[in-house]
């Protein structure tokens, strides 16, 4: 996989957002990947380590709306060539790239995850799915302690600013149908078939659904 430029709209390769206190940053860049070109982005807090903060199908300006809630855009023109690169974004690029050719079931890149109570107690338990494995939007409401609100996981899902890693492509519907996915429903059926090549899914699916 290599790094792509990213589109106007962002502005540059890398670019950071501050926080009202400027102590917090976000370094965004984009990268190639056999399902199509991914935002990343790195959070940068004083005195932590760098984490992934998002890692998107859909630009920042599309998607990730709570990003831009919590994160306020560095104005066009700010002189950015001080910010030192993040090793957090090259280990992210490499561990997708074993995972791509799979080399690589279990991803160890430091994550922030930026939701509710709720929705950081729904993306916990995706990260707890074993790779070629599914669990169904029920039972993720029922371990994440709220056994009526399958719907909400599917809110909560969609809302999952780190695609891949934590895996939200692994939930589907109780009847074994797919549900949604942000990234498109042709993209989770070929993670799926990554994870469980002896189970493919994309060839069971309708062109006309994809």
């Amino acid at each position: 996989m290599g790094s792509l430029p990213l589109p106007a709209e962002v502005w540059c390769i890398i670019r950071a957002m501050a926080t009202k206190k400027m102590n917090t940053q976000v370094l965004l860049s984009t990268i190639a990947t056999p399902v199509g070109p991914m935002y990343l982005g790195v959070l940068r807090q004083q005195d932590q380590p760098d984490r992934l903060c998002m890692l998107s199908f859909k630009p920042l300006h599309e998607n990730n709306h709570h990003i831009i809630r919590l994160f306020r855009i560095t104005p066009q023109g700010t002189d950015i060539s001080h910010i030192t690169p993040s090793a957090c974004a090259d280990q992210t690029k490499g561990q997708l790239d074993e995972y791509f050719q799979g080399l690589r079931k279990k991803f160890t890149i430091p994550l922030a995850l930026l939701g509710t109570s709720f929705q950081n107690r729904v993306w916990n338990e995706l990260l707890k799915i074993p790779f070629g494995q599914t669990r169904s939007y029920q039972q993720i409401a029922e371990a994440a302690g709220s056994p009526k609100g399958f719907r909400a996981v599917g809110g909560a899902n969609n809302a999952n600013n780190i695609a891949i890693m934590v895996p939200c492509h692994r939930v589907i519907n109780a009847t074994g149908k797919l549900g949604g996915y942000a990234g498109g429903l042709k993209t989770k059926c070929k993670l799926l078939d990554l994870e469980s090549p002896q189970q493919p899914v994309l060839a069971m699916i309708s062109p006309a659904t994809i």
